[in-house]
């Protein structure tokens, strides 16, 4: 009885063992199957890693010249503003400068022209005002003087 379990177990190994040998074979088989599509597609995750990091950088490389003509551009567009300004001002400034002069030698009939509703604007108001003001005062004067004149002359007379 010990020999017939004995022999009973040693079939059921055998038949373990070919079992496992079967499945051994269609195991390296089907892995010589695998395993190169496994490396291809390996090599392709690789290049396609490769791929996107050249990618990223030169979408890196391009942002930052983007970034660099948006400044340069931003800048220009600041001075060409700050130049039209600085040029309104000046201009502005040189008109009052010469309605100041020609006050000064005397024409009370010159007028500063003011356009819109700013400081210059109202500059001109007020400087025209003073002419205004300068003119009524020197046509007074000068009735002032006609009068004493004619009334010193009636007193020679």
């Amino acid at each position: 009885m010990l020999a017939d379990e004995y022999l009973r177990l040693f079939e059921a190994y055998v038949e373990a063992m070919t079992k496992i040998d079967s499945a051994q074979s269609y195991y390296l088989t089907a892995l010589q199957v695998v395993e190169p599509a496994l490396e291809k597609l390996h090599a392709r995750a690789s290049q396609n890693a490769l791929d996107t990091r050249a990618r990223v950088n030169n979408l890196t490389q391009l942002a930052s010249i983007l970034a660099i003509v948006i400044s340069v551009v931003a800048v220009f567009i600041g001075l060409m503003v700050a130049i039209v300004i600085s040029r309104s001002i000046t201009r502005s400034i040189r008109k009052s400068m010469k309605f100041a002069e020609n006050v000064a030698r005397g024409d009370f009939d010159t007028r500063l022209a003011h356009h819109g509703q700013d400081e210059f604007g109202a500059l001109a108001a007020a400087l025209n005002g003073m002419t205004d003001a300068l003119q009524e005062g020197r046509r007074a004067q000068e009735q002032r003087s006609a009068e004493l004149a004619a009334a010193n002359q009636a007193l020679q007379n």
